[in-house]
């Protein structure tokens, strides 16, 4: 366990399994809040599992399909977005096990 979080265990993972073999359309954050809802926002949830639930509808994600497979993103109840630079999830997992939390640092608009 890193800062109150901890990596979930494969048994306690959740998914649907439909949802999970779908493609993983996105490459880039996006901020539904500050859009109209529209089709994408029912994507959100395809190609990736949840791995870490933080709390306040706030999640660390390995996407498992689609140009980002093997990556981690960091989800919210308004929006995803990759970790900046991009980590895959060994190279996520070490950073996270060295207590390290500037997942965003090289993030541009």
């Amino acid at each position: 366990m890193i800062d109150g979080f901890y990596l979930k265990g494969l048994e306690e993972l959740e998914f649907d399994e439909n949802k999970v073999k779908e493609e993983f359309k996105f490459t880039k954050y996006w901020i539904w809040e500050d859009d109209e809802v529209n089709d994408l926002l029912d994507k959100v949830g395809s190609g990736n599992i949840e791995l870490i639930d933080i709390g306040d509808s706030q999640s660390w994600n390995i996407i498992i399909t689609g140009e980002e497979r093997s990556q981690m993103w960091f989800f919210t109840d308004v929006g995803i977005q990759p970790c900046a630079p991009k980590r895959s999830f060994i190279s996520w997992f070490e950073y996270w096990l060295e207590g390290s939390d500037n997942y965003f640092g090289e993030f541009e608009l």
